[in-house]
């Protein structure tokens, strides 16, 4: 079933975990891209204003309204609905008068932003104050958050298609229930008690704002579900994600007495250093029986509201998968479920996700024709659903009952696999990016950006579970002058290849990193110092192999200097630990490189290694 429900896009609310989901993008590019400022503008009929943004400069002082630099320039994106590079606009007279300019922000990289039915969002944008052509990484980058960005948007739009339908169906209500629109928006502090309660809140309740404020929210929870409320709240208070959420259905009690089912979503966020809670709280009206075309339509749209629900809590693919796959088991009476994602570089289709499905059906499974129903050998019917995102076709799903599916559950079905393919979609796109945001765009290694990170992860896994490691700082000999002799194509290839080479001799649980430059960094868990000495002397004799098979210029191959730092044993805290690896690595260069130096062999170490 393809919702087919006009909505009106200006009453789409951007919801606190996408803002936060864009704000992290936005926070992403500006630290990888190298630019002072990254920002989503949103178009409306007749100004442009700055919908979220991330840097810190003084020209960006005002971010509200028509009042702020960049309008010359997304006023353009937004008039053509095409992508605009001004490398440098003092150059172009046709931007002189740009109050951008006028404030030196003087390149600019804007992508437009469309709802999926091409209307325009707004634009995704960067600034700098140098010129900048944006090549390379850059571009690739912003147009993967550009999709990521309209992925989301996509959804937004099918959620609300999906509201519009059940709100069609919740005209008549059982006359003892209030009749109430608005949701219930309420905060607590981490003892429960209530801070602030808005005026759905009041609807729903019956109480003001004054008649509760420091209460716990408990009390308004009637006493078979209190229990299941407080549990929640313990768990969401012990999870340490940033994402913590959880949605539970319990019996609310009004200010009258009258018990109503309300579905409770509760989430977590900091303020400052204070630890608060929000909870949304609708309530679940019961409907009169209108026949059973209307009991079957409203079923069916339930079922659609508790997938989009699920999935709308998922951002990795995994968990959307399985996700999936256990809502639509669990709520659409079928006996096994596979979802198929097509490869992007072969456009073969390859089992992501099952449940149920026999290893026989597995070999034939893709050979099903697609949308069109088939019986099977063992007296089961097989349903095989296209999953498309943004006009391709990006997998299938499989579904298998053991009696013929229904036009109902054709329409069912439909309706889940488009909102189940735009979810996947977005996380494909998400952990694309993520993966794009946290790799070196040359070697393929992981970046400098990603080093920290995973360097305090592993130390952090150490402080719970006692055990070692060991940090390697690698640099190469002589690159400097390699690159100035026989230049930047043959340095990169050189660069290439020592990372790759240097991956080979590394388990799948080690780290390895370019750390800048010729400069290349390895975390080896559960790896004394002396053994990943030998790990490195495996990883030269592997690197002179190799280097004589690249055809290069120079006949004898560019070796390495090395710094090895054990933790626990050489330092307690990451940063020390990088500062001793890099003495130890300049310590080698010292001793006339191509050598390995060992923390642990040195003396006291207590001034600036690059002194």
């Amino acid at each position: 079933m393809d919702i087919q429900v006009p909505i009106n896009k200006r009453n789409i609310s951007i919801p606190d975990e996408v803002q936060y989901k864009w704000q992290t993008l936005l926070d992403t590019i500006v630290e990888i891209i190298h630019v002072p400022v990254a920002l989503i503008a949103k178009a409306e009929p007749h100004h442009i204003y700055v919908f979220l943004y991330s840097g810190a400069t003084q020209s960006l002082s005002t971010l509200n309204g028509r009042e702020y630099p960049v309008e010359s320039y997304c006023s353009t994106v937004v008039t053509t609905g095409r992508q605009l590079l001004v490398a440098n606009a003092l150059k172009q007279t046709v931007w002189k008068r740009n109050r951008a300019v006028r404030a030196g922000m003087i390149s600019y990289l804007g992508l437009p932003l469309f709802w999926p039915d091409i209307d325009m969002f707004g634009i995704l944008c960067v600034l700098d104050t140098k010129e900048n052509h944006y090549t390379g990484n850059s571009q690739r980058l912003m147009a993967q958050y550009k999709d990521l960005i309209e992925t989301d948007l996509a959804m937004l739009c099918k959620t609300q298609q999906l509201e519009s339908l059940l709100e069609s169906l919740g005209d008549i209500k059982e006359s003892y229930y209030p009749d109430i629109s608005s949701d219930a928006i309420i905060t607590t502090n981490n003892q429960d008690q209530i801070i602030s309660w808005n005026l759905g809140a009041g609807s729903i309740f019956g109480y003001t704002s004054a008649e509760i404020v420091g209460k716990p929210l408990s009390q308004f929870i009637a006493d078979p579900f209190r229990k299941k409320y407080e549990n929640m709240r313990q768990l969401i208070s012990e999870d340490s994600s940033n994402d913590s959420r959880k949605v539970i259905e319990v019996v609310g009690v009004r200010k009258d007495g009258i018990e109503l089912p309300i579905v409770l979503t509760y989430t977590r966020f900091k303020s400052r250093d204070e630890l608060l809670f929000t909870a949304v709280i609708r309530t679940v009206a019961k409907r009169k029986r209108l026949g059973e075309m209307i009991q079957s339509r409203n079923r069916e749209l339930n079922i659609l509201n508790r997938i989009a629900q699920s999935l709308s809590q998922a951002l990795k693919l995994d968990e959307v998968l399985h996700r999936g796959l256990d809502i639509m088991i669990d709520t659409m009476d079928m006996t096994a479920i596979a979802i198929y994602l097509t490869d992007e570089d072969t456009d073969n289709l390859s089992l992501a996700a099952e449940s149920g499905i026999t290893e026989d059906l597995k070999k034939t499974a893709t050979d099903l024709p697609l949308g069109q129903q088939s019986s099977l050998k063992n007296g089961q019917y097989a349903l095989t659903i296209p999953l498309i995102s943004r006009n391709r076709i990006i997998g299938s799903t499989l579904f298998i009952r053991a009696s013929e599916f229904q036009d109902t559950h054709i329409q069912l079905i439909q309706g889940a696999s488009n909102y189940l393919a735009a979810t996947i979609d977005n996380a494909c796109l998400f952990e694309k990016t993520e993966r794009m945001s946290i790799t070196d765009n040359l070697t393929g290694l992981y970046n400098q950006r990603y080093f920290h990170n995973a360097l305090q992860t592993e130390i952090d896994r150490l402080l719970r579970y006692p055990g070692l490691l060991s940090l390697v700082m690698l640099d190469l000999d002589g690159f400097k002058e390699f690159n100035d002799q026989y230049g930047h194509v043959d340095g990169d290839k050189l660069l290439r290849c020592f990372a790759q080479t240097l991956k080979t001799v590394l388990r799948k649980t080690d780290y390895a990193f370019r750390y800048g430059g010729d400069e290349f960094a390895v975390i080896l868990p559960l790896t004394t110092a002396r053994k990943a000495e030998i790990i490195i002397n495996r990883f030269r004799k592997k690197w002179v192999e190799v280097f004589g098979r690249l055809q290069m210029s120079v006949e004898l191959p560019l070796e390495f200097s090395v710094g090895i730092a054990e933790f626990p044993q050489n330092a307690e805290t990451p940063d020390t630990l990088i500062l001793l690896a890099d003495s130890a690595l300049y310590e080698s260069k010292r001793q006339g490189k191509h050598t390995s130096t060992l923390v642990s062999d040195m003396g006291d170490i207590t001034s600036d290694p690059h002194s």
